[in-house]
């Protein structure tokens, strides 16, 4: 079966790793694809490096646009894509060769809108560990506590999965512009809204992403009263749409999605509490509030004694108390991690040459 498989790459000012991305892109085993190298303003060599995978490989395309902001880029790439299938590579990041050929293989057999697979990940200190979901498996369109359950346990970014272009297209699915944390989520719980032929969640794991302080999903512009709030408000519209609205009713308190919620709303208010006005601080209870998530504080089974203590104090509005535990905690867990012994996958992808 023929795919043609539309391979988009955001770039910004990634000279240091995007030769070794589009080397592994090039190689891959499975050739039916095209390449839309979207450069968002980059001021390094990075038009160069573009430029000379272009001049050797038509299936290489590049775009420039001023910089815009990776959803941006990412956006033209779905506009200009041909292909019957979407794939989104960060420029900092690599593939193994067999990466398309098992996306193809997966989808072939299970028919479905999307693919996801599990990827191996590099974390501050070098090492590299392979992050799997919680649950693998085919989940029908209308079983959203399952595939939200699967889909929180690791990563909400647009990699490593294979999407159906004619499911973003038909509905007009597209990243946000006007935010910069959580678009991925908003983009992904949109695109399972239309996905009715479901989804298949795979282990295979051959993405390896880069987590480098300045690849693209840590770059944040937007201050904290902009950068959360505008996502709580569109997770609370995607809440009340019909695909969640009956099953989010059904689920547990605590559940995936509103815990991944909750999180992003303690990150916002932590952000508000070190750097921002009473009133600012104020208006962020309110949302709290309106979001009815103070319900699901109290309620999360969290094992951790210390995250629990945080959730719960906080709920009953002992802010500084709540931020004072969990900074305690967030110092025990940075040491054990620095203190632990790096695992035998993490030697063995250390070493492996793609």
């Amino acid at each position: 079966m023929n795919f043609d498989i539309s391979i988009i790459i955001p770039i910004h000012n990634s000279e240091s790793f995007l030769e070794a991305c589009l080397e592994s892109v090039k190689n891959q085993s499975y050739q039916d694809y095209e390449v839309l190298l979207i450069d968002d303003g980059s001021q390094d060599r990075s038009a160069d490096i573009c430029s000379s995978y272009v001049d050797k490989d038509e299936r290489f395309k590049y775009f420039h646009q001023k910089n815009m902001g990776v959803s941006s880029a990412r956006n033209l790439g779905i506009k200009l894509c041909k292909g019957d299938y979407i794939v989104f590579i960060d420029s900092d990041d690599r593939v193994e060769r067999v990466y398309l050929e098992k996306l193809v293989l997966e989808m072939s057999f299970q028919k479905v809108d999307m693919v996801m697979q599990s990827y191996i990940k590099q974390d501050d200190y070098g090492d590299w560990s392979k992050i799997s979901y919680k649950k693998v498996g085919y989940f029908k369109h209308e079983d959203a506590k399952n595939w939200i359950e699967s889909l929180m346990s690791i990563h909400t970014g647009p990699f490593p999965k294979l999407f159906k272009a004619e499911t973003i297209k038909n509905n007009a699915i597209l990243f946000r512009k006007d935010i910069n944390f959580a678009e991925d989520l908003i983009f992904l719980l949109e695109f399972m809204e239309f996905a009715t032929s479901g989804i298949y969640v795979s282990d295979v794991s051959n993405y390896y992403y880069n987590n480098t302080p300045n690849s693209l999903g840590n770059k944040y512009k937007s201050s904290p009263m902009k950068l959360f709030y505008t996502p709580l408000r569109e997770l609370l519209l995607i809440y009340q749409r019909s695909l969640y609205q009956s099953n989010i009713k059904n689920l547990q308190l605590g559940s995936s999605l509103h815990r991944k919620t909750v999180d992003i709303y303690m990150f916002w208010y932590n952000n508000l509490y070190d750097s921002s006005s009473f009133s600012e601080r104020y208006f962020a209870m309110r949302v709290f509030r309106k979001l009815n998530l103070h319900i699901f504080l109290t309620q999360i089974n969290s094992k951790n004694p210390l995250r629990k203590l945080y959730y719960r104090l906080f709920a009953a509005n002992f802010v500084g108390l709540a931020c004072f535990v969990d900074n305690v905690r967030f110092l025990l867990e940075s040491q054990l991690f620095r203190n632990k012994k790096p695992t035998l996958i993490a030697k063995s992808h250390r070493q492996k040459s793609i």
